[in-house]
């Protein structure tokens, strides 16, 4: 069904019955805040796109309705009544939801940066709102961010989502991890060469964090790894069970429970930063007050950011999960 007043806007129906209501021009135009002149314009574009007197002048600055023109006004009461207090319920509700912001990360950050952000973030707006966390892998966040589940996520960039912006927050560097039993304990660092003499275990490849570890490997001739797993934590376990196999992954929190028994060693052909960890939204959709505060802290927060002392051995991803909760 097509509109039939295209041209007709919510502010000269407004405009119409303040002034329905006062039968003046000064008046109206007062209580408006606008200009007489511009009300006048006003009421008469809506006389025009209806095609209908509304009024009759009289003076300089005094109306009164026509037929149509109480008939109008009579039925905008109720129709603008009705409005005002949806707008009202609606702006009550957004209130309430935007008080807490739904945030998702990637377990990658849940130990270290996040717990610093949200201490930056707290302090500053004093507890004023309330966080939702939710711990996933990158494609599952960035599914529920599209969809709305999430206002903001922490996950890998992926080139794909064109849509979406991605601001890089974090960096962070592949490494391998072997049984401090091995001989390979005994080197200071790692080339990715000798991977094509060693078993070893590293990410799936259906991960953004996987898919970019595959073609780091590939770029270097390495073949295929014996063992694949989605998180740090349970890569390194594989490493604790069985001294021969070296682990290739990021260098986390989710390493430390094993610290006694692996060693951590530098990647001779990857940079420090070969890893970019984002903060990433959707700008096609309206942000609340909390996720435009959340991230301005974000981008400040991740310029200054020092990574905290790497100490807690008793240290394990559920632990984090309930630290952020």
């Amino acid at each position: 069904m097509g509109n039939p007043f295209n041209s007709i806007t919510l502010s000269q129906l407004y405009n119409f019955l303040v002034l329905s209501k006062t039968l003046h021009f000064t008046e109206a135009a007062r209580e408006l805040y606008i200009t007489q002149p511009t009300l006048s314009s006003s009421i008469k574009s809506l006389e025009t796109e209806l095609d209908t007197p509304l009024l009759i002048r009289e003076g300089r600055r005094n109306v009164r309705l026509t037929k149509h023109g109480k008939e109008l006004h009579a039925k905008l009461e109720t129709i603008l009544e009705s409005l005002d207090e949806a707008l009202e319920e609606t702006r009550k509700k957004g209130s309430v939801t935007n008080s807490t912001l739904s945030l998702g990360t990637i377990p990658t950050i849940q130990y270290d940066y996040l717990p610093s952000l949200l201490s930056k973030y707290w302090s500053i707006y004093n507890y004023e709102s309330k966080i939702r966390i939710t711990v996933e892998f990158s494609l599952p966040l960035i599914k529920g961010l599209k969809q709305q589940d999430y206002e903001i996520v922490f996950a890998a960039f992926i080139p794909e989502e064109t849509d979406l912006e991605f601001i890089p927050v974090l960096k962070k560097r592949i490494v391998a991890v072997v049984h401090k039993g091995s001989h390979w304990a005994k080197r200071s660092s790692f080339s990715l060469k000798y991977l094509n003499h060693v078993k070893f275990s590293t990410y799936c490849p259906d991960t953004p964090i996987g898919n970019a570890t595959k073609q780091l490997l590939d770029e270097h001739h390495a073949p295929p790894p014996v063992l694949s797993f989605d998180d740090e934590f349970t890569l390194s376990s594989t490493v604790v069970a069985n001294k021969e196999i070296v682990g290739i992954m990021l260098d986390t929190f989710q390493i430390d429970p094993f610290k006694d028994r692996v060693k951590i060693l530098p990647i001779e052909e990857v940079d420090e930063d070969w890893h970019s960890i984002c903060l990433v939204y959707d700008p096609r959709v309206h942000q609340s007050k909390i996720a435009r505060q959340f991230i301005d802290v974000t981008r400040s927060f991740s310029k200054e950011y020092i990574p905290p002392p790497r100490k807690n051995k008793n240290f394990s991803p559920s632990v984090a999960i309930l630290a952020l909760k």
